[in-house]
């Protein structure tokens, strides 16, 4: 399973590097801070907030092919709906490997194809 399948991505969206990029990008913009809401839900165990972060950032790697991320999305929110603070304590590090690793593979992709900000901004 790919981190990032950024052909189907393309392949979906008729070939359209711009377009992708924007897409990228938008999913970008946001995702350190959700990350960590997320993270700070599962350390919590607000189980009810974390389900629907959970679901919502699975629909969102959805949309750009993140297939490992949205594998870790959907444990994550079957997760918080059991709440099963143990399957959310084991689940923990690899969500944050895979998050860590999802971005990396976005941020490659948008200086390969010629957005010097992802690049600046990446870390």
């Amino acid at each position: 399973m790919e981190y990032l399948d950024y052909r189907a991505t393309l392949k979906r969206l008729m070939n359209d590097v711009e377009f992708v990029g924007e897409l990228y990008t938008t999913f970008l913009d946001t995702y350190d801070t959700r990350i960590n809401h997320i993270l700070e839900l599962m350390d919590a165990c607000a189980y009810d907030a974390l389900w629907k972060e959970a679901h919502g950032l699975k629909g969102a790697s959805g949309t750009i092919n993140a297939a490992r991320l949205q594998a870790c999305a959907l444990e994550l929110e079957e997760a918080a709906r059991a709440q099963d603070a143990e399957a959310l304590r084991l689940l923990r590090p690899r969500f944050a490997e895979v998050c860590h690793e999802t971005a990396a593979h976005i941020r490659q992709w948008l200086v390969t194809h010629g957005d010097a900000d992802a690049q600046i901004n990446g870390d």
